[in-house]
């Protein structure tokens, strides 16, 4: 009875191994450029949308230019070439284009929030397998920031998060 069955679990756990194994270069590949960006970065991305976009639209993209600029002009981090940008709204970071082709424009989110994630790798120190995220920022439409407090889990102005970091510690 058991030889009869050698076959059929032999090929049926050869067929289950092979769908086991890690994805062809995928899980070591970075995010798509929609929802991770480098920085800095010198000029915005040429998108075939931008010309025809409003210029009130706010987006992942928008809020990571916004994010880039205030964090290089403060020099919030002496390594900025080593840090990259996340969106983690689950919409904007799932599909940026099907999301603003789908819905309208009053329906853009009010904030986005964004990770600062360390690069690693290429002159950056640390393990090129990980990417550990740094700080945690809201970008709101307006164009305010805020910083995401781990000890206190909320956020708060950035003008605070410069002032901790300026003073060394907390307030």
């Amino acid at each position: 009875m058991f030889k009869r069955m050698r076959l059929p679990a032999a090929l049926l756990l050869a067929m289950l191994s092979a769908g086991c194994g890690p994805a062809p270069d995928r899980q070591t590949e970075t995010p798509s450029p929609a929802a991770k960006t480098d920085a800095p970065r010198a000029t915005p991305p040429a998108a075939p949308a931008a010309p025809a976009a409003p210029a009130d639209t706010f987006d992942g993209n928008r809020a990571m230019d916004v994010l880039q600029a205030r964090l290089s002009a403060d020099h919030a981090y002496p390594d900025l070439q080593c840090l990259g940008y996340v969106v983690e709204d689950g919409e904007d970071a799932a599909s940026p284009a099907a999301s603003a082709a789908a819905a309208p424009e009053a329906a853009a989110p009010a904030a986005i929030e964004i990770a600062v994630r360390e690069k690693h790798g290429n002159g950056c120190p640390g393990d090129p397998q990980t990417e550990p995220v740094r700080d945690r920022f809201r970008v709101e439409r307006s164009g305010s920031i805020q910083w995401y407090d781990v000890v206190d889990g909320d956020f708060v102005e950035y003008a605070q998060w410069r002032q901790q970091q300026a003073g060394g510690g907390l307030p």
